[in-house]
């Protein structure tokens, strides 16, 4: 029932996701059914899931009484292809937008488990953004457009490889 229901409802015959470093209004992924990969924080040994069961707020309430600075994880191999393999049940194609190759792992790993998944006759992109927060999530952005306008999963993705050619971030410190 939930693959015909997801099915039913979707939007696009062409499936979006990111990892939780993209930053977007939770509001707007919902609209464009973007789906989310979340990262993982450890805080005092204990795993949070990034935007899932840890926000914002929550996180620097920690960093004030965490005996450790929080870290970060990429999610298991497991984790990403059961997502994978259930988003592509639901839809034709599926293309992934992910943080910045040169600042995590995630990247490489999906793009192992897209490859395989991918060898059994389903075509899914993975995306290197090159950047990450609000860089990569204005990269996800316009994926959301480019789809939405009826464009194919080929054309989809080259045009995503030109525009994060032009996509920058610029970080200021006080």
């Amino acid at each position: 029932k939930e693959m015909n229901a997801l099915q039913y409802n979707r939007k696009h015959s062409i499936g979006l996701l990111t990892d939780s470093i993209a930053d977007l209004p939770k509001e707007y992924m919902d609209e464009h059914q973007i789906h989310l990969l979340p990262l993982n924080l450890i805080c005092d040994s204990v795993v949070y899931q990034d935007k899932v069961t840890m926000t914002s707020d929550y996180i620097y309430d920690l960093i004030e009484t965490a005996d450790k600075h929080p870290t970060s994880a990429q999610p298991s191999s497991a984790t990403m292809e059961t997502l994978f393999r259930r988003l592509i049940s639901h839809y034709d194609s599926l293309v992934c937008v992910f943080v910045s190759s040169q600042m995590s792992g995630t990247y490489e790993q999906a793009k192992k488990i897209a490859d395989s998944i991918s060898s059994e006759g389903k075509q899914i992109t993975v995306i290197d953004s090159i950047q990450n927060s609000s860089a990569e999530g204005l990269l996800v952005y316009k994926a959301a457009q480019l789809i939405e306008s009826g464009l194919s999963h080929d054309q989809v993705v080259t045009a995503l490889e030109d525009i994060k050619k032009d996509t920058h971030i610029y970080v200021a410190v006080q």
